[in-house]
């Protein structure tokens, strides 16, 4: 299936929709955040999970329509050269596993943000009071669910035994580390 899915444009497809929702999703996170979310719960340094993404960026939700072109193209004609080259095909499938799976955990991020604020404005009775969040508290949590999702990609990896899913794992555990070094930095930054 892996294969398939490979010698055809679904991989750029399915990227394209998956960043698409992460546009979306991050737009519509913060405006529930600053309309509703913010008086069930406070994030040290914001919501946003990665704090080299400005916040008012990410709030915008604007596409970087140009980037999006020029990947889209390059991995378009990339695939298509990895049909003809055996080595790049094994390069082509790393690079498609670890974007596609990397973004498939981003989405799920905001998918459960977004669920959160859903059932607690069907009951808003069901939290009660104000929890707030340290940045350091909430990096390790990300941190936590990059690595679960990391996991998750290489047992279905040692069972498939294909790149693909190795890809994601390596993905998601390097994105789990900077989750690691975000917090740190953050409080090295207040020790000084």
């Amino acid at each position: 299936m892996i294969d398939s899915l490979l010698s055809t444009y679904w991989p750029v497809i399915i990227w394209f929709l998956l960043y698409l929702v992460d546009v979306v999703a991050t737009k519509r996170t913060f405006e529930v955040y600053d309309k509703f979310l913010i008086n069930y719960e406070v994030y040290e340094n914001g919501i946003e999970m990665n704090p080299n993404v400005s916040q008012e960026n990410a709030r915008s939700g604007k596409l970087p329509i140009f980037l999006l072109i020029v990947f889209v193209l390059s991995v378009s004609l990339f695939g298509y050269v990895a049909t003809k080259v055996l080595i790049f095909k094994y390069i082509y499938e790393f690079i498609t596993g670890a974007i596609i799976l990397l973004w498939l955990y981003i989405d799920m991020e905001h998918l459960y943000t977004l669920g959160r604020v859903y059932f607690l404005k069907e009951r808003p009775e069901s939290l009660s009071g104000k929890v707030s969040r340290s940045y350091w508290y909430t990096q390790r949590l990300n941190f936590l669910k990059a690595g679960s999702f990391g996991l998750l990609y290489m047992i279905i990896a040692i069972l498939t035994w294909r790149l693909f899913f190795f890809a994601g794992a390596f993905a998601c555990f390097v994105c789990a580390m900077k989750f690691y070094e975000f917090a740190d930095k953050f409080e090295e930054n207040l020790d000084v």
